[in-house]
């Protein structure tokens, strides 16, 4: 059974979004759909979208309330990456997780010099409110971590 994505207008609501709202962004919408479905059943609340654009325009408007924001690297438009230095912009301390289906070097530089947290397709539904729940709970997003010097 087919669940239809919400326009953005009904996901993000007159009143905005709810504290600790996830922010999930991909251009497939059986993914956003599947990945809002799974985590609104662990608990949380979730707003989800299929344009790289509409979940910066969310972001920036709403982004106390967002506590991360999970991005599919390969979108039209802009890169889940680039989609991240956007955000990181507007809040330093984000919350990124990248999920991608790539496993080439380049994602490896990105988890090196970004310091993104990524989630690789294809992965579990439980991985990835594990994932979620780590990377909430962090006290500081993958980003500002500083590397432990011995």
């Amino acid at each position: 059974m087919a669940i239809e994505l919400k326009p953005p207008e009904q996901i993000v609501g007159h009143d905005g979004l709810q504290p600790g709202t996830i922010l999930v962004v991909d251009d497939e919408a059986d993914i956003v759909n599947l990945i809002r479905d799974t985590l609104e059943m662990a608990g949380y609340a979730v707003c989800g979208t299929t344009s790289a654009q509409h979940g910066l325009e969310v972001y920036r408007d709403n982004w106390p309330k967002i506590v991360m924001v999970l991005a599919d690297l390969a979108m039209p438009a802009i890169r889940g990456d680039r989609l991240y230095e956007y955000f990181r912009a507007i809040n330093p301390k984000v919350h990124f997780i990248l999920v991608t289906g790539y496993v080439a070097a380049e994602v490896e530089s990105l988890i090196q010099e970004r310091q993104i947290g990524v989630l690789p397709k294809p992965f579990h539904l439980e991985e990835l409110v594990q994932k979620i729940r780590a990377t909430i709970a962090s006290p500081m997003p993958l980003a500002t971590r500083r590397p432990h010097v011995s």
